[in-house]
């Protein structure tokens, strides 16, 4: 039986938009900001065949952002986003002589996103 286990990293950034109602708004985060705001990160890729050629896979990666932003009259605002994905799926290693090697196989995928935001309004202005 083959087994790999490898740990992988990923440079991502993002450049899109984003809309809220009718408001519509470019949204662009590039990596160091990423970076800079990252609490945890992990990544990780399983394989296991057997000398059949069947076998199963799964790919598993984390990352937990979180950032906090004070203004005076404002108050704190705290932002954190989590997002984990979850691949598993049951494999079968064909090969060809004209095509070469590949795999096919049928599994799952799991999205688990989180989005919390908060505003501490302490320090609004208190009316007289």
């Amino acid at each position: 039986m083959a087994v790999k286990i490898e740990p992988y990293l990923m440079l991502t950034s993002i450049d899109g938009d984003s809309s809220i109602g009718t408001v519509d708004a470019p949204l662009a985060v590039d990596f160091d900001t990423i970076l800079n705001n990252l609490d945890s990160a992990f990544m990780l890729r399983f394989e296991a065949f057997h000398q059949s050629n069947w076998g199963v896979m799964a790919d598993w990666a984390y990352m937990d952002l979180s950032k906090s932003h004070q203004q005076a009259k404002l108050g704190v605002f705290n932002a954190r986003v989590r997002q984990g994905v979850l691949e598993v799926a049951l494999a079968h290693k064909q090969s060809s002589p004209s095509v070469g090697q590949w795999i096919n196989y049928v599994g799952l995928r799991r999205w688990d996103n989180t989005y919390q935001f908060n505003l501490d309004p302490n320090n609004f202005p208190q009316p007289r």
